[in-house]
């Protein structure tokens, strides 16, 4: 009990913008319960059926008290996305996918995308021999890069954190003003990076204040963008590398909202491929914009599952 009672602070108060915080928030609720499951089979053993169910019943309460976002859009009922165009240009189907130094142009073909902004794609030089792609306009990059439908501009940009700086465009759809897209790949969590390094505190806690600053300059980057474009709408997509929701994004959320709790629709999570427990790929947008609908898709061969989403344009 008393680790819930820790892990239930840790959700609600701290969240992940302190050390501690990140540190138990960062990961799905669902597998902290894994450390409760030797103390319950040994309840179960000494016939303590009473203590087992209080602690049954508290483990299920903490986890859908801090998973009932990711867990609404599983309920919804809606058949199909909505078609990818039409209304004067004004519907948008956009997709993400971190295709990890992958160019999968066959899974995203039958989605038939507007935008598809990629994180670690490596290269897209395959996309110029792919029919359904060939009169896309291509963005070069390691990472981010991005394939449109529609005429793009590369708008300047600056890095926000530790690795390559976001994808900046301007697109140009027909019959609908043009939007700013901004691909993103930011940092991971100072505490996933410091088990994989073995890094010193100093390390860890440089490297968590790092990660809360680059949401700050992203912010700061996608408004003078915006200022910069006549206050042009804003679709903000790409590997976020921590959950949705989590407290970090708060400068996001100042003039972007995540799409995901309005317009999800099934199970939102995108890492791994083969046992997706974490939705760190994502969608956000401006108020401008409307959120439709949006799914998540099998990924093979990247160890990411993708993202599309059908928004609508002012």
């Amino acid at each position: 009990m008393l680790l819930l009672a820790v892990l239930t602070f840790a959700h609600f108060v701290l969240g992940d913008t302190s050390l501690v915080g990140e540190w138990l928030v960062i990961w799905p609720p669902a597998g902290w319960l894994l450390l409760l499951a030797p103390r319950l089979g040994l309840l179960l053993y000494r016939g303590l059926r009473r203590e087992a169910g209080l602690l049954a019943v508290a483990a299920t309460s903490f986890v859908l008290a801090t998973t009932a976002p990711e867990l609404l859009p599983v309920a919804r009922r809606t058949s199909t996305l909505t078609p990818a165009h039409g209304s004067q240009g004004r519907a948008l189907r956009v997709v993400t996918w971190n295709v990890s130094a992958q160019t999968p142009l066959d899974v995203l073909a039958p989605l038939d995308p507007d935008l598809v902004l990629f994180t670690e794609c490596g290269h897209l030089q395959p996309a110029a021999e792919h029919p359904a792609f060939r009169s896309y306009q291509r963005v070069f990059g390691l990472d981010p890069c991005a394939l449109s439908r529609y005429p793009v501009q590369v708008l300047p940009t600056r890095k926000v954190g530790q690795w390559q700086e976001p994808l900046v465009l301007r697109v140009e759809p027909p019959g609908a003003p043009g939007f700013v897209a901004v691909g993103v790949r930011l940092t991971l969590p100072a505490v996933v990076v410091a088990l994989a390094a073995f890094e010193g505190w100093d390390q860890l806690l440089s490297g968590h204040h790092e990660r809360l600053e680059q949401y700050r300059r992203l912010a700061s980057l996608i408004e003078e963008t915006r200022d910069a474009e006549g206050r042009r709408p804003v679709v903000l997509a790409g590997d976020f590398n921590v959950p949705g929701g989590m407290r970090s994004l708060d400068p996001l959320r100042k003039s972007l909202r995540d799409i995901w709790p309005e317009a999800g629709i099934g199970w939102g999570a995108t890492m791994t491929e083969r046992f997706p427990v974490s939705r760190i790929d994502q969608i956000w947008v401006s108020p401008e914009i409307s959120a439709v609908a949006a799914r998540v898709h099998r990924g093979v061969p990247s160890d990411h599952r993708l993202v599309v989403a059908d928004l609508r344009l002012p």
